[in-house]
């Protein structure tokens, strides 16, 4: 896991969290296409994704996950997941 643009972690719910003010701080965890995580058709028992969000406020069409096939973000105020699926 690598943290840009002065992104700290700070002690959370479980184990450690993110503090994201909202001046472009994010984390990458690196290629992740021949993992379930990256490319969901290597998920043969599925996929759960849990996060806690404790936002001050919620940026416009900010956000809060992307991995290639699927992204969470925020959204006029509320929070979306997109998620892509291989129609081949």
């Amino acid at each position: 896991m690598i943290t840009h643009n002065g992104l700290i972690l700070v002690p959370g719910k479980i184990g450690n969290g993110a503090s994201l003010e909202g001046r472009g701080e994010y984390i990458t965890v690196g290629d992740q296409s021949s993992h379930c995580m990256g490319n969901l058709s290597l998920c043969n028992h599925g996929i759960t994704i849990s996060f806690y969000v404790f936002p001050r406020r919620l940026l416009r069409n900010g956000y809060l996950l992307s991995s290639g096939p699927y992204s969470i973000y925020s959204k006029d105020g509320r929070v979306s997941m997109d998620v892509l699926q291989d129609v081949s």
